[in-house]
């Protein structure tokens, strides 16, 4: 298992945390979620346009001022909290999410595997949720350190990997997201594709 690199990467915000634990209270953090963080812009918008247009007076106005600001907190605290990546710290994650990327492939089924299902469900089950995806990058690691993913034996589920790669390509900026992406075609004993 590699070793945890201190990148000063911090793939969760504040407002990502669980305040009991210490540790992120989900899998991915509140930038990921751009519908989500769209909807919260238009709301803030939405209650901006209320407060210039003079919609509430008095003592209403007061309470509707509060929660505007607290949802506006809320949506700056989420942009804020996304990394901006640069030079030689960019290119290091672009290299582990390739690394994680195949590892991710190589424990995936093939299509025709799985739509012929000749392959065993329980093998896929385990992959998905058991330790399978060794842990051989120090960024990916400082991920997984963050996060709190569990670790056995250095490596970490399917699952994990998988959440991973996608938070790390969403932070680079890609444009496509699927894990699906990731599975291999099937090929013949030369090489070549059969589908």
């Amino acid at each position: 298992m590699a070793e945890a690199q201190e990148t000063g990467i911090h793939w969760f915000g504040e407002v990502d945390m669980n305040e009991r634990s210490g540790l992120p209270g989900a899998d991915y953090p509140s930038y990921y979620f751009d519908p989500q963080i769209r909807d919260l812009e238009n709301e803030v918008r939405s209650m901006e346009r209320q407060i210039e247009d003079g919609v509430y007076t008095g003592k209403d106005l007061r309470n509707f001022k509060e929660r505007y600001q607290q949802r506006k907190a809320r949506l700056d605290q989420i942009l804020a909290s996304k990394p901006v990546l640069e030079g030689p710290i960019k290119d290091k994650v672009k290299k582990a999410r390739k690394d994680l990327g195949q590892l991710i492939r190589e424990s995936m089924f093939t299509y025709s595997s799985m739509n012929r299902m000749t392959d065993d469900p329980q093998i896929e089950a385990n992959r998905m949720e058991g330790p399978c995806i060794e842990i051989k990058d120090p960024v990916v690691a400082e991920f997984v350190q963050q996060r709190g993913f569990r670790i056995t034996r250095g490596k970490i589920s399917r699952n994990a990997a998988c959440v991973i790669h996608k938070v790390m390509g969403k932070v680079l900026g890609e444009e496509i997201l699927d894990i699906e992406e990731l599975r291999g075609p099937d090929r013949d004993t030369r090489g070549r594709k059969t589908f």
